[in-house]
């Protein structure tokens, strides 16, 4: 008997204003994530070209800058997470992990979740 397939990690892009991915233990394990600067060497890319990376890499984007990213998010694109700056990194870590394993499929795409205290 064969075993069950795994389904993929979902993919997950952390913008420049968030600490490096190392920072996110329980986030790494369950997701396949890059950071913007220090995995991918893109640091200084506007907002317009990581949204567009993202969505070109099929990778949910976490942002500081909410406000900035929110009109940004179509339809058919990825979906973002705005999260709050006021959070420390094992909180961070604690937060998102639950956000993306509570998604559905289809809350990958085209969607705009925050997280706040």
């Amino acid at each position: 008997m064969s075993s069950p397939r795994r389904k993929p990690k979902p993919k997950v892009l952390l913008d420049e204003g968030l600490p490096p991915r190392r920072s996110f233990s329980k986030l790494n394990d369950y997701c396949d994530v890059k950071h913007v600067s220090n995995d991918l060497g893109k640091g200084g890319s506007t907002d317009v070209e990581v949204y567009a990376f993202a969505c070109k890499q099929e990778r949910i984007l976490v942002v500081i800058n909410k406000k900035h990213f929110r009109p940004r998010v179509k339809k058919d694109d990825m979906t973002i997470i705005g999260i709050s700056a006021e959070f420390d990194d094992v909180q961070m870590d604690a937060k998102l992990l639950s956000k993306i394993n509570n998604l559905k499929p289809n809350g990958y795409r085209g969607k705009y979740y925050r997280i706040t205290r």
